[in-house]
């Protein structure tokens, strides 16, 4: 009489050798299940502006307390508006690096549309407003929260709702307008010598256009001068 425990066995052994004849089959539901689980399926999330919506024409920060920067491209060259006020000449070079950079703003992550906890992300009462004219005619508006956890990127949102992941380094550049917003800087030599006198020498002055309410700056630097004997 053959013992239940031997009978067993041999179930399992003839399992065994069913399956290891069906995973050799081309075909097999098995073999097509772990090569799906196996294949990377990453979305390209690409860039928070399309580059076939550029160049840009206008750039605005603006921080929730309401200070803001705003860069307009016009016929003579960008001009800078603070807390739009009437614009400024701006210092080209940085306006210009500043709005191509834009069109260059990676994203590194999606968290979805319509997230029903928008605190967690800063986004109930987002730090800045930023928003871009495009050359077709398009304008967009995103929310900027907080910085991630690792503190590569910000979490922004969308105009249709979405919730991403901005990387950090570009977006900084745009955030530093609001501390150093880029004045059109004009070197105007004042300096004249005589002997035995102390004379000032350079100053720097901020320009701006006819009727526009410009800060401007002077440095001034003293220049030690050794005394002469006089006869």
């Amino acid at each position: 009489m053959v013992k239940r425990s031997t009978l067993v066995m041999v179930v399992i052994l003839a399992l065994i050798a069913g399956l290891a004849y069906y995973m050799q089959q081309p075909d097999n539901l098995i073999k097509k299940a772990q090569t799906a689980n196996n294949t990377p399926t990453a979305e390209a999330l690409g860039s928070l502006i399309p580059m076939t919506d550029g160049p840009v024409n206008s750039l605005t920060i603006q921080k929730t307390a309401g200070e803001s920067v705003k860069l307009t491209r016009n016929s003579s060259g960008w001009a800078m508006s603070l807390g739009g006020g009437s614009p400024i000449p701006a210092d080209q070079s940085v306006a210009e690096q500043v709005t191509s950079a834009t069109l260059y703003l990676s994203l590194a992550g999606k968290i979805g549309a319509g997230s029903a906890n928008l605190s967690a992300f800063g986004l109930d009462k987002p730090a800045y407003t930023f928003t871009v004219s495009l050359a077709n005619s398009k304008t967009a508006t995103f929310k900027i929260g907080n910085a991630t956890v690792a503190e590569d990127g910000y979490y922004v949102q969308k105009e249709d709702g979405t919730v991403v992941i901005l990387d950090k380094n570009g977006f900084d550049q745009v955030l530093n307008l609001l501390q150093e917003p880029p004045y059109m800087f004009t070197l105007t030599p004042t300096a004249t010598s005589e002997a035995g006198t102390a004379t000032p020498t350079p100053t720097s002055t901020m320009t701006a256009a006819p009727g526009a309410a410009t800060p401007t700056g002077t440095v001034t630097v003293i220049t030690e001068l050794t005394p002469t004997k006089q006869p």
